[in-house]
């Protein structure tokens, strides 16, 4: 069969090879080319498959840094400690969100002396994924952090008993500095969590590709069809990517009767009434339904890999290959 054949009906695969089985006699047929300027599959992903699939990330950090503050060459690790979140937005973003504490216990340098303490703080930042069809894209990140700094000694780099002495004495005075200190030292905290977001943003993004690549299993539906583009949207459970020619119309689904309850991922291919509801009928039949295991399995191995509870209904006009439920470890 040919790359063309699948492109215009990539379920009539599955028809035919379930009829063949179920009746000894190949059902082919003639296939209609595909409709110019119609969507031709909608691949619709689950917004609570989403957030658990980020969500499950906890912040246990430690970031060396070394920062000048008040003339001070300052140096030491922050330990941080947070949880991660994520809030759905409008179309096909979402934010990333984290919130948390840390601490650290700076060693500054300036001249002769060297101050030591402690600084801490709370700490938050959001930053806005969206997804294109293609890939998810950390886009933005906005972070807050607020910093408290407590002085507790200054003494001589050598260590030695002159140098602690002199050190006990400008204590007192060096402890009034202690904000100002601070107020130069939030930008820089900010700085240093926007690149550990910024990184965390891009892991958390890659997985999310990594698990749900939808361009690469499309192009393996419609290999001959790569000018095609995505239309994005969304509604309260699903990000929606509409394939098909430039320019045109994404149609309204229907409501899906036979929903899996844990769904992750759903692909609406364009069919006929008649031809999703027969091979429907075919797939729910053992051995049929087997068929249609491992034809998801080989011709869509990505969808297949998101979970190992799978259906094939009809809805309307719309053949519609659904995935759920964990994939056994």
């Amino acid at each position: 069969m040919s790359s063309l054949f699948v492109a215009r009906r990539p379920f009539r695969m599955l028809f035919a090879v379930s009829a063949c089985l179920l009746t000894l006699t190949p059902l082919y047929g003639q296939t209609l080319p595909v409709q110019q300027g119609e969507v031709q599959a909608i691949a619709r992903l689950s917004k609570q498959f989403i957030e658990d699939e980020a969500a499950r990330q906890e912040i246990v950090a430690a970031v060396p840094y070394n920062a000048q503050v008040q003339g001070f060459n300052t140096r030491g690790v922050i330990d941080a400690r947070g949880k991660v979140s994520i809030e759905m937005r409008d179309q096909a973003t979402f934010v990333l969100q984290s919130r948390g504490s840390a601490w650290t216990s700076p060693r500054g340098v300036r001249g002769p002396f060297v101050a030591s303490g402690v600084a801490y703080g709370p700490f938050s930042s959001e930053t806005l994924i969206r997804f294109d069809g293609r890939q998810f894209i950390p886009v933005q990140t906005t972070p807050w952090a607020q910093v408290h700094g407590e002085l507790h000694r200054i003494e001589g780099r050598r260590g030695r008993p002159i140098g602690r002495v002199i050190g006990r004495l400008m204590l007192p005075v060096a402890q009034r500095l202690v904000p100002s200190a601070e107020v130069q030292a939030t930008p820089i905290a900010r700085s240093y969590l926007k690149n550990y977001v910024d990184d965390l943003g891009r892991q958390i993004a890659a997985k999310l590709n990594r698990r749900t690549p939808v361009e690469k299993s499309l192009n393996r539906l419609f290999p001959e069809t790569r000018e095609w583009a995505f239309q994005m949207s969304s509604d309260p459970q699903f990000l929606q990517a509409a394939y098909g020619p430039q320019g045109s119309q994404v149609p309204k689904l229907p409501d899906h009767p036979l929903r899996l309850k844990d769904v992750r991922m759903e692909l609406w291919l364009r069919s006929t009434a008649t031809e999703a509801r027969d091979l429907e009928k075919l797939s729910k039949l053992p051995l049929a339904k087997a068929l249609v295991d491992k034809y998801i399995e080989t011709q869509l191995p990505e969808l297949a890999d998101l979970g190992e509870n799978r259906s094939l209904d009809a809805v309307q006009s719309w053949l519609v290959i659904s995935v759920g439920g964990a994939k056994p470890k």
